[in-house]
């Protein structure tokens, strides 16, 4: 896979994201784009390491139920689809107060979130170059 100078793929994995923004009819005003996104890359990363805290330190699942529901519903407003399930499941083990499953599911929406923000990324930069 290539890769740009910052190790991330150069090509959008996620044409689902800007499928959904088109859907809204937000890809009209990009500096509303970039600032929407911006606003999810940043409360995403503060969400996920609530999750972290949650899952891997605390072991709170009424945290992890806030925090999973809080990124699933970010994440499929944007179409981050992937996220928004991994996100779903924390949530649902939360619910049921059973994190045992819970750090596998954590590392597997760790890895989507790093791969969502790399394409959210790219949106932006188009957004800020229009």
């Amino acid at each position: 896979m290539r890769t740009n100078g910052s190790g991330e793929n150069p090509r959008s994995d996620h044409p689902e994201i800007e499928e959904r923004l088109a859907e809204l009819g937000l890809l009209d005003d990009p500096e509303f784009v970039a600032d929407a996104l911006r606003a999810f890359l940043s409360d995403g990363e503060e969400t996920i390491a609530r999750l972290q805290t949650a899952v891997l330190e605390t072991h709170s699942p009424p945290t992890c139920e806030q925090a999973g529901h809080r990124l699933k519903g970010a994440s499929l407003n944007i179409g981050a689809e992937r996220l928004g399930t991994l996100a779903r499941q924390l949530e649902e083990l939360g619910r049921a107060g059973d994190l045992s499953r819970a750090p596998s599911i954590l590392a597997d929406l760790e890895t989507e979130f790093a791969s969502v923000r790399a394409a959210v990324r790219r949106l932006i930069e188009r957004a800020n170059a229009a």
